[in-house]
């Protein structure tokens, strides 16, 4: 029986079950993909390949506190390698733009929590994190802001985000 590699997104999943001979490897993979997101966490995050969108500022440091070390209720769970926050506007059309690609990028990763700050709804929370530009990627490790970023296209996106790994 065929089996997907563990590290595949589900958009991945998609053209792997389309390619599979039946719905038991389908079920096999989902089983697999499921049981790897509740190592992370925010598994709930992971499992459903959202990125989370930050409404107050409040909303944003449990995040931050919370992804960087054990979970209090399990601790069995790990934290999550990074957290990546795109910086956006819904007027923007490169913010527009690059959504699909962080999309992509957050289905591909559990191992990253991705958050969204719309600066329109959050301008303090953008004057706090020093947003000069838009769209902006933050990455966090361990609660420890530790890099910040431009990107116009995907490629740039990946790059960056594995330069801080």
């Amino acid at each position: 029986q065929r089996r997907a590699p563990s590290s595949m997104g589900k958009s991945s999943l998609r053209r792997f079950v389309d390619s599979a001979e039946s719905q038991d490897a389908m079920q096999t993979y989902e089983d697999a993909y499921y049981e790897e997101c509740q190592l992370f966490a925010d598994a709930t995050a992971c499992a459903m390949e959202t990125v989370i969108e930050v409404t107050s500022e409040e909303q944003f440091d449990f995040i931050v506190n919370h992804a960087a070390g054990a979970d209090p209720i399990d601790p069995d769970r790990k934290p999550h390698e990074m957290l990546i926050v795109m910086m956006h506007a819904n007027w923007c059309s490169k913010c527009k733009f690059m959504m699909k690609k962080y999309l992509n990028m957050a289905s591909e990763h559990p191992q990253f929590l991705c958050l969204k700050i719309n600066l329109v709804s959050q301008p303090e929370l953008g004057r706090r994190l020093g947003v000069r530009g838009i769209p902006m990627y933050i990455v966090f490790k361990k609660g420890d802001r530790v890099d910040h970023f431009y990107a116009e296209d995907e490629d740039a996106l990946r790059q960056h985000v594995y330069d801080c790994l």
